[in-house]
């Protein structure tokens, strides 16, 4: 099911934008786990700690590399991959289509996380996706992650570090990458987050901040060129 057509023009813009990367995007950032570690192993570790055995929700999931990452941990929580970008989920329908543990959803992820009930889920991954949610969007994500999480139940956050919230152009074309064709000028919706900000989101929503601090990996081509900031959170 396609996303709903009447979406903020900022979304639809980054909908549009990420459609148009898509094929490209996968080939260079798809097949590599580059600093997932870093975040994704504490969260497994608590994972194991607390018995947290419910699904696992990967927002924004893109082409897929955290769910890649965390089936080679080893995690048997059922996993879901929510986006909005029909072609990452279409590719991605296909990669995992003999592993029943992986199920892809095609929805704006806002959405989709309003919809779960309370107490349901074991952890959220958001790995560079809620840099995408529009500022006056943020509370309620963070609010509906918080009550849809189970008691001592995790979210994981990386986000670009910086204070400017709105439109940004596109990457590949502003490096004038010569694979990428689209003549077209695209631009994403890009949310910005200092430190202090991120951590005084997440306490409002009524989370615990575990870990918060600098993600020190390169900057590829494709990618906005600002530092990075990992969070880790758990419901009390």
């Amino acid at each position: 099911m396609d996303v709903k057509s009447n979406m903020d023009i900022r979304k639809q813009h980054t909908k549009d934008d990420y459609a148009a990367i898509a094929k490209l995007y996968t080939m260079d950032f798809g097949k590599h786990n580059r600093g997932l570690g870093v975040f994704i192993d504490p969260l497994v570790s608590k994972l194991i700690e607390n018995n947290l055995e419910k699904v696992i929700i990967d927002l924004g999931t893109g082409p897929g590399k955290v769910i890649n990452y965390l089936i080679e941990l080893g995690i048997k929580n059922k996993i879901i991959g929510v986006d909005f970008v029909q072609e990452f989920c279409d590719n991605l329908k296909i990669k995992y289509s003999d592993k029943q543990q992986v199920e892809i959803v095609c929805d704006d992820f806002v959405d989709y996380v309003a919809k779960q009930p309370n107490n349901s889920i074991s952890a959220y991954t958001a790995n560079y996706s809620i840099i995408h949610v529009l500022d006056e969007e943020l509370n309620s994500l963070m609010k509906n992650i918080e009550r849809s999480l189970q008691k001592n139940g995790l979210v994981v956050f990386t986000v670009y570090e910086g204070t400017k919230k709105g439109m940004e152009p596109e990457p590949y074309q502003t490096e004038n990458d010569p694979r990428f064709k689209v003549k077209e000028p695209l631009e994403a919706y890009l949310n910005n987050f200092t430190k202090k900000e991120l951590k005084k989101s997440i306490k409002k929503a009524g989370l615990k901040v575990i870990n918060i601090q600098n993600l020190e990996i390169d900057i590829l081509p494709g990618e906005y060129d600002q530092p990075k900031i990992w969070a880790l959170a758990q419901k009390k």
